[in-house]
């Protein structure tokens, strides 16, 4: 309940301080939550990398929030917007190393490529309710501040800080869907899967680089945020069947699957039905939806790529 009560709050936030606080929030009950089997080593050590993490990225980016308070006067994010409009600020070293700094923080909350290598460990040793939890509301919290960020802070600085989201978009789908290949455990390869769903909610973010103007980054918000909701519904319901399942297979391999649809005809179908929303495809519909309109941004935005 805190971590969600805090969650709510950080999409309001509109000040680093306040949003730098709330983010930490979001996670201090996540540690708890990973390590609740005390009997299990896995969970005591999933938790533990979870908490180490956490500490090394909010120090990262209080870094670079300091740089940026230096460089513009100001931890309000209108006035940052207003400051880095401003020739004088834009030129100064420091306030493009505070701005990327401050998302290369973000980037580990959302597990972002390279900043990924926390969330298989931490999935696979926490119990999976706790994992799905992760996926969706802590990931959604990393995200939503970064939206908030670019679009009410840094949106001047587009030109700096998009293509950095967009290499990190394109190298967070391809090195979430490769590895996931190779994945045996059915909550480690969700958890891959969670890393390059967050390169598709990156790649609209990336467009700003190429035209940063307010109709612009708000287009690319918006896909943003329409395949964020779509991605929380469908992964829920995925990690949710695994949960199901895993109740009478605890050891989570994917040849336990097999002959599920024999066995436990309802979860078979409902798991395929998720799967094919998060890869996109038909009778998904809302994933089709949810990849046609971060795709449809990134092109019309001319990056193809």
């Amino acid at each position: 309940l805190c971590s969600v009560a805090v969650a709510a709050t950080l999409a309001a936030a509109r000040d680093l301080a306040t949003l730098v606080v709330a983010l930490e929030v979001v996670s201090l009950p996540g540690f708890e939550l990973v390590g609740l089997r005390r009997r299990d080593p896995r969970s005591s050590e999933a938790a533990l990398t979870f908490f180490l993490v956490s500490v090394i990225s909010v120090a990262v980016m209080l870094y670079g929030v300091s740089l940026v308070y230096g460089a513009t006067g100001s931890l309000y994010l209108d006035r940052i917007a207003a400051a880095l409009a401003d020739p004088a600020s834009r030129d100064n070293p420091a306030t493009s190393v505070g701005v990327l700094l401050t998302l290369v923080g973000l980037a580990f909350k959302v597990s972002a490529v390279p900043f990924h290598f926390w969330a298989p460990d931490t999935y696979a040793g926490a119990p999976v309710t706790v994992a799905a939890y992760l996926s969706v509301v802590s990931k959604a919290a990393g995200l939503v501040g970064l939206v908030v960020v670019v679009s009410q802070g840094f949106g001047p600085y587009a030109d700096v800080w998009g293509p950095v989201v967009a290499v990190l978009a394109a190298l967070t789908m391809t090195v979430g869907n490769v590895v996931a290949l190779r994945q045996r455990h059915a909550v480690r390869l969700l958890a891959w899967s969670s890393i390059a769903q967050a390169g598709y909610l990156l790649v609209p973010l990336g467009v700003a680089s190429t035209d940063p103007t307010d109709a612009v980054l708000g287009q690319a918000l918006s896909a943003t945020v329409a395949y964020l909701c779509i991605y929380a519904v469908v992964n829920l319901g995925a990690f949710g069947v695994v949960a199901v399942v895993s109740r009478h297979r605890p050891a989570g391999l994917l040849s336990d699957y097999r002959g599920l649809l024999r066995t436990e005809p309802g979860s078979a179908i409902m798991l395929a039905f998720f799967l094919l929303c998060l890869a996109g495809l038909p009778p998904g519909p809302a994933g089709l939806f949810a990849k046609v309109v971060v795709f449809e941004a990134a092109v019309s935005g001319g990056l193809g790529w």
